[in-house]
Formats: structure tokens, C-alpha cells, sequence
């Protein structure tokens, strides 16, 4: 479903056309807690673009990095560990990511 806005100059000439097109979150899965890395596949996404979120702060994991490729609807996603003075972070969380295509 589209949505959109425009803004226009006084003389009536168009400024700036917005259009978005993203329909709805697709559907969510877990990533293994301890995993820094992993894959989930939904061909559903095949030729398109990816929207994600995730369902809580990761802490000190920068991420997780999320990616697609669209041409077989495989999703990639990883953890970034960093930790501050020396101290290890410990293993991953286990982190829902919801997403959708557009």
C-alpha cells in the first residue's frame, strides 16, 4: 500500500515527492544465543529489498549486522563483538529479528 506526501513551492510547482511502498513485517526468527554469526532463508524476498528490525538492545554487540541477497532470499546476519577495557563481552544473545521486503 503506497503512502506519500509532497510539499510545493507558492507558485504551485512541486518541491518534494515522497512515496514509500513497504507493505508489512513478513515474519521474525531467533539467531542462536552464543552464535556471532548465521543464516535464515525466505525466498519470499527473492528480487526484493529488506527491512529489519530487532526486538531489544544488543549491548555490547554491534548489531547484528543484517543482509539479504535477493537473488535466492537468503538473510545473513552477525555479531560485531566489542568491549571496552580489555573485558570480554561473552557470548551472543539470542536476538529476534523481525523483517520484511519491499
Amino acid at each position: 500500500m503506497p503512502a506519500g506526501m509532497e510539499f510545493y513551492y507558492p507558485d504551485g510547482r512541486v518541491k518534494i515527492a515522497y512515496t514509500d511502498y513497504f507493505a508489512a513485517v513478513r515474519s521474525s526468527f531467533t539467531t542462536t544465543a552464543g552464535a556471532t554469526s548465521g543464516t535464515f532463508t525466505d525466498t519470499s524476498l527473492i528480487g526484493k529489498a529488506l527491512v529489519h528490525f530487532v526486538s531489544s538492545t544488543t549491548g555490547n554487540y554491534g548489531g547484528p549486522m543484517v543482509t539479504l541477497d535477493s537473488n535466492t532470499g537468503v538473510i545473513s546476519w552477525s555479531f560485531n563483538v566489542t568491549t571496552s577495557g580489555g573485558a570480554s563481552a561473552g557470548a551472543s544473545p539470542a536476538t529476534t529479528i523481525y523483517y520484511g521486503g519491499y
